[in-house]
């Protein structure tokens, strides 16, 4: 009992200062890790939309030669980073159905993007294929010795309105 009486009101403030400072440190500590988090998950969702916009790009561009490996790479780099924000996201919000929801259809207009992107290329290979096919005969005809003038230009004037 003589602890208590030298338990004085000044005593009791420092001891209830003490304790809330430590509060104060604890939640701003988990401030901090909580911001830390949301700011790596915007870095993620930011990518994200960049690379959409680099794959939407090569879609409107498709009267240009572009690279399908850059394509290629630009769709991998997106699937590995929503699987990681997936993953994330699971970790920190396993009962939130709307994130999942949300992540399920960018996975499903992704897959879909993707093939239609994939359906292109294949067109267009065909196509170039072809085209270099069609060259190739037109350059043999014309060099042809035995076929007559009036069947060349023929031949000229349909391979030109094909292309």
């Amino acid at each position: 009992m003589k602890w208590l009486q030298r338990f004085d009101k000044i005593s009791a403030l420092l001891l209830f200062f003490i304790f809330l400072l430590v509060v104060m440190f604890f939640y701003l500590y988990t401030v901090e890790k909580d911001v830390k988090y949301y700011t790596i998950q915007e870095e993620k969702i930011v990518a994200l939309k960049l690379l959409d916009k680099e794959i939407n790009d090569f879609s409107l561009s498709m009267n240009q030669f572009d690279n399908y490996d850059d394509i290629n790479q630009k769709s991998e780099q997106f699937k590995t980073t929503l699987a990681s924000l997936k993953k994330d996201l699971q970790v920190h919000y396993p009962n939130h159905i709307y994130f999942l929801e949300k992540i399920k259809t960018i996975e499903k207009n992704l897959n879909d993007k993707l093939e239609n992107i994939d359906y292109f290329k294949s067109l267009n290979s065909s196509l170039i294929a072809g085209s270099h096919f069609l060259f190739d005969l037109q350059s043999t005809i014309s060099d042809e010795q035995d076929i007559n003038i009036k069947t060349k230009s023929l031949i000229n004037e349909t391979l030109f309105y094909i292309l």
